[in-house]
């Protein structure tokens, strides 16, 4: 099953919103 590869997707998309969002707010 691909859930576990989902999960983990879905945590690399959620950080890298993160650091896109934070980079955005800094500048």
């Amino acid at each position: 099953r691909y859930e576990r590869k989902a999960e983990h997707f879905l945590a690399f998309v959620g950080i890298a919103a993160a650091l896109i969002s934070y980079r955005r707010l800094t500048k």
